[in-house]
């Protein structure tokens, strides 16, 4: 479900039909550039039924960007 103007390419707002909360944070130090990230674990807490994350994501699943 994509919420204003959108094209092919991009979605000017994508709703994916989840509530999230954090489950926990963490740092990773890279030695390379010498910089610490900061890393939130995010929790999928509800499933909207019929929503573009229902089927695919469940309540207790971790979502984050390093997959």
């Amino acid at each position: 479900y994509c919420d204003g103007e959108s094209t092919l390419s991009s979605a000017y707002k994508c709703m994916l039909g989840i509530t999230v909360q954090i489950a926990g944070l963490y740092t990773e130090y890279d030695e390379e550039s010498g910089i610490l990230h900061r890393k939130e674990l995010v929790e999928v807490l509800e499933v909207n039924r019929g929503a573009a994350a229902d089927g695919i994501l469940k309540s207790g699943d971790i979502v984050n960007a390093d997959g």
